[in-house]
């Protein structure tokens, strides 16, 4: 970890508000400081059924047939938890083409959040198809989200013209029939994630 990461890191307060609690600390061997964010057990509920009129839009217009349920319902809820961080409204709008790659907005800044199941940290993947998009989001976000227990972490960000400068492989391997190749971003190559000028709000609600 860099001084310049260190210290963002230290200045983090670990918080409790009224609905979701966040801090920041390090994890292991990722190199920089990680948001992590617990909700309760009626958002995870409400994530999970989100994710799964997500899942069940797409299979009824023939969109990525073979989606896991589960892995839009983690996309819902780290959605959700990104949003509350930073104070911004959610898109929960249902469409079988899914959204224009745009998750939220911060600042002037574009993010389309990217998760995956917790222990899967080390790699930030971004499907080939998504660099055809006619508005690429500024900036990815890596996520990690565990939705036993409702936590999800904001691993980091990265600018999303240097995420889809380099060669899509296939990775990882054997996925099902019609998955593109993923541009493949390995954790050290992510910036810390940026703070809210203000914190998040208590009692706030992005849905």
């Amino acid at each position: 970890m860099s001084v310049a990461q260190q210290a963002v890191l230290d200045d983090f307060e670990p918080e409790t508000v009224e609905g979701p609690e966040w801090s920041g600390r390090g994890f292991g061997d990722i190199p920089v400081p990680v948001i992590e964010i617990s909700v309760s057990e009626e958002i995870v509920e409400w994530c999970k059924r989100h994710g799964r009129e997500r899942n069940d839009s797409k299979h009824d217009h023939g969109q990525c047939p073979d989606d896991p349920e589960g892995h839009h319902q983690e996309g819902v809820l780290a959605e959700y938890a990104a949003c509350w961080f930073y104070g911004v409204s959610m898109d929960t709008e249902i469409r079988s083409d899914g959204d224009d790659g745009v998750d939220y907005r911060v600042d002037g800044s574009t993010y389309d959040i990217k998760s995956c199941g917790f222990g899967w940290e080390q790699d930030l993947l971004v499907p080939e198809h998504c660099d055809y998009r006619e508005n690429l989001p500024d900036m990815y976000v890596s996520a990690s989200v565990c939705m036993d227990t409702g936590t999800v972490r904001l691993v980091g960000v990265i600018d999303s013209s240097d995420a889809v400068d380099r060669e899509a492989r296939d990775y990882p391997r054997n996925r099902p029939d019609g998955k593109s190749d993923n541009y493949v971003v390995d954790v050290d190559e992510l910036d810390p994630v940026p703070l809210p000028e203000s914190g998040p709000c208590p009692g706030f609600d992005p849905r």
